[in-house]
């Protein structure tokens, strides 16, 4: 004779051990594809590191040398002291006003002639985190602004007279031009733009005319070659000029 209930009860007791047979090997299945993804995560912060790694060291070649301690900004500003008498200090040194946008550090110092205030030396030194920001600030910010201004009565060029070029700067810049003043005068302007590495140095030389009675074109030379003799001993380079005392 057949039992329904009893058929029933062993229905019921076979679909719950199968219920629970099925949720264990759902457990045991999401337990195995654990380690899985625990290495795939690992993996992929391992491979984050390594190119991390290797884009540090792409840029290592541009960064200061460790072993090269940068020296103070102010030590290599030109100093009243290189500059021939009746000179004086009117402005610096200070930090320099938007001129050296994402420069680590950056100082300036202005020079005027007393019997002639029209007669201005300013030096503008930045330092930057390494050469290759130095050269994208030289050549795409700064250069554009320096050799870009408006109210010029001519074009930038290297004036005859003034025909300096560093030896030691990775690039270099010397340029003229005269700039219109108010009353109907006017003023030579001249401009040396230099990199040297992680710095970029601006030395502007303002003036009637290259002569003995404001600045004249040996006087502005010397001040090019100090500039490059103090820059040459910051990076750590040497040149025949630097070595001597």
């Amino acid at each position: 004779m057949w039992d329904s209930s009893a058929a029933k009860y062993n229905a019921s007791r076979d679909g719950a051990r199968w219920s629970l047979l099925r949720g264990r090997r759902r457990d045991l299945k999401q337990h195995c594809t654990l380690p899985r993804t625990s290495r795939a995560i690992q993996l992929a912060v391992v491979v984050v590191a390594i190119a991390s790694i290797i884009a540090g060291c792409g840029d290592s070649s541009r960064s200061v040398p460790k072993s090269r301690t940068a020296p103070a900004l102010k030590e290599l500003l030109l100093g009243l002291e290189v500059l021939p008498p009746g000179w004086y200090v009117s402005q610096g040194p200070e930090p320099s006003t938007g001129i050296f946008g994402g420069s680590m550090e950056n100082l300036n110092v202005r020079f005027v002639l007393a019997r002639a205030k029209s007669t201005i030396v300013m030096h503008d030194l930045g330092r930057y985190r390494n050469s290759g920001v130095a050269e994208t600030a030289y050549t795409f910010d700064i250069g554009k602004w320096v050799y870009g201004k408006a109210g010029l009565l001519g074009p930038w060029t290297a004036p005859a007279e003034l025909s300096y070029t560093s030896s030691v700067a990775d690039r270099f810049r010397l340029a003229c031009a005269t700039e219109k003043l108010e009353e109907n005068s006017s003023r030579l302007q001249c401009i040396a733009l230099a990199q040297y590495e992680e710095y970029v140095s601006i030395l502007w030389i303002l003036t009637p005319q290259l002569s003995p009675d404001y600045i004249s074109a040996t006087e502005c030379e010397t001040l090019l070659r100090e500039v490059d003799r103090r820059m040459t001993r910051a990076i750590g380079k040497s040149t025949p000029e630097t070595n001597q005392p």
